[in-house]
Order: C-alpha cells, then sequence, then structure tokens
C-alpha cells in the first residue's frame, strides 16, 4: 500500500469506518478501538418522537453530542460508540452547533433484518417549520450505519458551520458489504431496499422534502459504486451524485477486469451477487459504464448533476476505474465535475477535505446559481469566430 497513515493496525480501523471493499473482523476492530477493555455501558432514557405516526415509544441512548434512537421491540445489544481514528481529523468547526443522531432498525423482506438506519438531523432541526433536503450517505464495503452516527457527523457540522452546505437530514443504511446490490438469485435486494424503503420510511417520518430536486445521494468506496448506480438508473429521483472514489473497474464486460482491479474482490464474492457463475448481462446491466453506455441520452437530458473523485494512489487502484467511467461521461457529453488528486490514497488525511469539496458541489445542486450574465459576450465573440471557421453555419 503507498503511502500509509496508520500501518495495518489503522488499515482495519478505517477499513471498519467503510473505507474499503474488504472483509475484516469487526469484533476485532472493537477490541482495538476500546483498548480490549469492556464496552462502555451508556444510561437510557424513553420518550415518544414526534412524527413517529405508529405510536411506538423510542429508546434514547445518550452519548456524549450523539443520540441514539432504538424502537422498542427490537432492543439488540447495549450501543458503545467505538472511538475511531477518523475522529482525529473530522471533527466538527469550534463552536459548530451540533446535530443529533438518531438509529432505527427496519424491518424488511427485501434484505437480512432488522437493518440499523443512522439519520443526522441537523442543528434547528426541531424548531424549523420548512422541511430540509435529504442526503442519502452510503458507506464503504465493511462498514455499516456508524460510518455516519461515528465519524461524518462532525464533518457534516462543519460543512453546516461554514456554510459549505445547506442542512438537511442525512441517512445511512448499514449495507455490509452487499455492493447495494439487487443480487441476482432474489436472495437480497438492496438496491430495492434504499430506493423503495430506507428513502420513504425517512420522507414519511422526518420533515424532509420530498421532491428530487432536494434529495441527493452520495457515497465513497463500494457506497460510491452504489450510489452511482441508483443515479445511472434513476436519474429523475435525485438532483445529484457524489461519488468519492468508487469501488468501480475499468471495463465494459466482466471478464475484461484484470486482477489489478479485482484482488481485494474473490471470485465467490461476485458470484454470490451476480449469479454463479457470474451472469454476464446481469453484471453489464448493473456496471455504471455500461449503464452510461445503454443511455447516454437520458442522463444528457434528466438534470441529475454528477460528481467524480479519486486520488492517483489509490491502494485499490480505484484511479483506473472512475478515470475510465470520466472519461465515458466525458465521450458521450455528458456534464459532470471530475477530480483526480495528486497525491492521494484510499485512506489518509485527505479524505474530509475531499468530503468537503463533494458536500460544495451537493450544495450548488440544491440551490442552482443564477445564469452568468458575464458570459454573453464571450459567447457572442466565440460564436462570431466559430462561423468565421466554418464550425457552424
Amino acid at each position: 500500500m503507498r503511502n500509509p497513515v496508520f500501518g495495518l493496525a489503522g488499515l482495519v480501523l478505517w477499513c471498519g469506518a467503510g473505507f474499503a471493499d474488504v472483509p475484516i473482523a469487526m469484533a476485532q476492530v472493537e477490541r482495538m478501538n476500546q483498548g480490549g477493555g469492556p464496552a462502555r455501558q451508556l444510561a437510557v432514557g424513553t420518550m415518544g418522537i414526534p412524527g413517529n405516526s405508529s405510536g411506538a415509544t423510542t429508546t434514547l441512548v445518550a452519548a456524549g453530542p450523539t443520540t441514539v434512537a432504538r424502537e422498542q421491540g427490537n432492543p439488540g445489544a447495549p450501543i458503545a460508540p467505538n472511538v475511531d481514528p477518523l475522529s482525529t481529523f473530522i471533527r466538527p468547526a469550534a463552536g459548530a452547533p451540533a446535530g443529533n443522531i438518531e438509529i432505527h432498525e427496519l424491518q424488511s423482506e427485501l434484505v437480512p433484518a432488522p437493518v440499523p438506519v443512522a439519520v443526522l438531523l441537523p442543528p434547528g432541526y426541531g424548531a424549523s417549520k420548512a422541511p430540509f433536503p435529504l442526503v442519502i450517505l452510503l458507506h464503504g464495503g465493511g462498514g455499516d450505519h456508524t460510518f455516519l452516527s461515528d465519524r461524518m457527523k462532525g464533518l457534516f457540522e462543519q460543512a453546516w458551520a461554514q456554510g459549505v452546505l445547506e442542512r438537511a437530514v442525512v441517512v445511512t443504511p448499514s449495507a455490509g458489504r452487499s455492493f447495494y446490490l439487487d443480487y441476482r438469485d432474489g436472495s437480497q435486494r438492496w438496491e430495492t431496499f434504499v430506493l423503495e424503503e430506507v428513502i420513504p420510511f425517512v420522507r414519511k417520518r422526518f420533515n424532509v422534502r420530498a421532491d428530487a430536486g432536494n434529495t441527493v445521494i452520495t457515497g465513497i468506496s463500494m457506497g460510491g459504486m452504489g450510489s452511482l448506480r441508483m443515479a445511472f438508473k434513476y436519474p429523475q429521483r435525485f438532483a445529484a451524485v457524489a461519488a468519492l472514489e468508487p469501488g468501480i473497474a475499468p471495463a465494459m464486460s466482466f471478464d475484461a477486469i484484470e486482477l489489478q482491479d479485482r484482488f481485494w474482490r474473490s471470485q465467490a464474492l461476485f458470484e454470490e451477487r451476480y449469479g454463479k457463475p457470474v451472469d454476464r448481462d446481469y453484471w453489464k446491466a448493473n456496471n455504471p459504464a455500461n449503464i452510461v453506455d445503454g443511455n447516454p441520452a437520458a442522463l444528457r437530458t434528466s438534470g441529475l448533476k454528477i460528481y467524480l473523485e479519486v486520488g492517483d494512489e489509490d491502494a485499490f487502484n480505484l484511479h483506473r476505474g472512475t478515470e475510465f467511467l470520466h472519461r465515458k461521461l466525458f465521450d458521450a457529453g455528458i456534464s459532470h465535475e471530475y477530480r483526480y488528486i495528486d497525491g492521494a490514497d484510499h485512506l489518509g488525511n485527505t479524505i474530509s477535505t475531499r468530503f468537503m469539496y463533494a458536500f460544495a458541489y451537493l450544495n450548488q445542486a440544491l440551490n442552482p446559481p443564477p445564469a452568468d450574465d458575464t458570459l454573453q459576450s464571450l459567447h457572442r465573440y466565440i460564436r462570431q469566430l466559430e462561423r468565421q471557421a466554418g464550425l457552424v453555419e
């Protein structure tokens, strides 16, 4: 691995944070995070949550600045926060108002359930009558909902405090290493779960705007792959997608994937998701580059804003797949923003700054700037030159 930050132990911890699509022993991570000691028990109280039409009582668990909510009937194990190396540089700005985290468990017939779902409510949520935009944040492979509750919460608070991103409700479901994919055999339907159960749940329970113009999706690594797939398949559902170092390969067919682009994913992993043997057509139907190639006009005319980024020293070689997708979009005439970051790896100190760039892009999609009238004279001059050169009549 190039430019290691934490060494092997740090890599395991980071993977637990969801930044790498690699399998990990979560129990080992918890022991490392807590120094091998017992999990810290937290005081528990109960209260009703406004907007809970089911009438169920919700248990709130105080965890410092984080409040964890769990509906009774699915109490699960005691909740204990983990200490993660990400917290050393993703933290709220001094004096930044704190948001509030709720953890809900969704029952579903689409995926193994119950599924923990973290929801971050921005500062001022309870006092606001106006609905908020909705941000779907997808964690990386091996991660879970704590990617938002324990790791990204502070960065969202910093972005809100600095005006980088409009205050929004943020949701992260736990999806393991599912690729956010509907499995070929129908045994697990993670894409459908996110689109048809998680998003409707948040829209019904919380004060969010329900239109596509105020709904954005973002993710990192495996979450970047999942966010691209959903947004490209259903561009009418989102205002924007921002994919950070997405877990995609530079290939248009499964057999064209080179070993350097899949050494960290076993054949068995692919077969569980895409069929055994791998259904090549099903893989194509769910590969972002093939989706672009199959119907570029739909993306060009949808108005979907697209943001891609990756470090040029990504340890999993994801810069190859991201650059490949960028070229596909470019050649198809699909407008997008692309950042190829000098010296950045899959992990490390660049991540927080890179997320801030992505937040700024999403904010512009949620709040489109007015047309730039200062460019009119330039465009008239360019058209004149094009006519003189014979490019246009």
